[in-house]
């Protein structure tokens, strides 16, 4: 999840994000703890319990978010549990919130998971920033060589295994 929970936490008032689902890729391990210390807290909370925080610091109700606690290991596990929480809740769309370096493959996998159910994928592209590279100067960064190459690979990586 990286830092996805306190991209949903920025665009979740704004967008009227009413009965959004904070979903991560942590389930309680310590791999998912984020590395910043609470001092209130006196520990690292883990990336999903932040979300949560900040999104309901956004203005959304506490009682309309939910955390997806199930770990997944990739963008396409995490389509299919999200895919699982809205036929259960018979949500009408989906809204997802992400980087702008992994805006593509996002849409493109969580389109091709959601396909067949009549539930409308839309995405929000975060402005680069802290969390993520700036596309003019990327490849001038150790952290841009980190996540876009990457990025590339992985998306073709996803058309070849899910078309």
């Amino acid at each position: 999840m990286g830092r996805r929970g306190s991209v949903l936490g920025e665009h979740a008032s704004a967008d009227g994000a009413e009965g959004l689902a904070a979903r991560g890729r942590c389930a309680g391990d310590d791999r998912c703890r984020a590395a910043v210390w609470s001092q209130i807290e006196q520990r690292n909370p883990f990336f999903n319990e932040r979300a949560r925080k900040e999104i309901t610091e956004a203005g959304v109700p506490g009682d309309k978010v939910d955390l997806l606690m199930q770990p997944v290991s990739s963008t396409h596990e995490e389509a299919e549990l999200v895919k699982q929480y809205a036929v259960d809740h018979a949500l009408k769309s989906v809204l997802i919130v992400t980087s702008a370096y992994h805006s593509r493959r996002a849409l493109w996998t969580f389109s091709r998971v959601f396909r067949d159910t009549g539930i409308q994928v839309g995405l929000i592209r975060v402005d680069p920033g802290d969390q993520s590279p700036r596309p003019a100067t990327w490849w001038l960064t150790r952290r841009g060589w980190r996540f876009v190459p990457t990025e590339y690979v992985k998306l073709l990586y996803y058309v070849v295994k899910y078309r």
